[in-house]
């Protein structure tokens, strides 16, 4: 029995040394100085990824009607993205997806780009570009801002590659 007492303290002490830790230094560092954001899972939630947002109401992935995609911090650091640096901004690739208008098909390079909001959650929006035409980088036009219907297609693999349809 003391034994069980023992671990259950122990354990209480290390998530709140883990939370300490975000607080200190935020989702990214904290995941990264504990080896992986499985591992912050593992120990805050037991393995259970959807108990982090029940616990701090924020969304995992939220598709918003015009379209965007925003993707929450913790599921892009568990997909361990290449990080790459565009316009003087550090990025995540998410590789190349692909369009289809008019019975022809356009290569797409998909990236994220980080977002903060008020809430405190640190979420990453879906941009990229396939030559003159893209959205969500400020230096594409409006009239070379690809519609809601390639957008969604665009969306839609991306939330298939990554299996990312239980956030939804």
């Amino acid at each position: 029995m003391r034994e069980l007492i023992r671990k259950i303290l122990n354990e209480s002490i290390v998530k709140d040394q883990v939370k300490q830790l975000i607080d200190d230094e935020g989702l990214a560092g904290a995941i990264e100085y504990i080896g992986g954001a499985d591992n912050l899972i593992k120990i805050l939630y037991n393995g259970d990824i959807m108990k982090y947002y029940e616990e701090t109401g924020f969304r995992p992935i939220r598709l918003t009607i015009d379209p965007n995609l925003y993707i929450d911090d913790l599921i892009v650091q568990k997909l361990n993205l290449p990080s790459i640096r565009f316009s003087g901004q550090d990025m995540k690739d998410l590789g190349e997806f692909s369009w289809t208008t008019n019975g022809h098909t356009y290569k797409f390079n998909a990236q994220l780009i980080p977002r903060d909001l008020y809430s405190g959650q640190k979420i990453w929006r879906v941009v990229g570009q396939s030559g003159d035409y893209g959205f969500g980088y400020s230096f594409i036009t409006k009239r070379n801002t690809l519609g809601k219907r390639a957008r969604t297609q665009i969306y839609n693999q991306i939330i298939d590659k990554y299996d990312l349809q239980e956030y939804l």
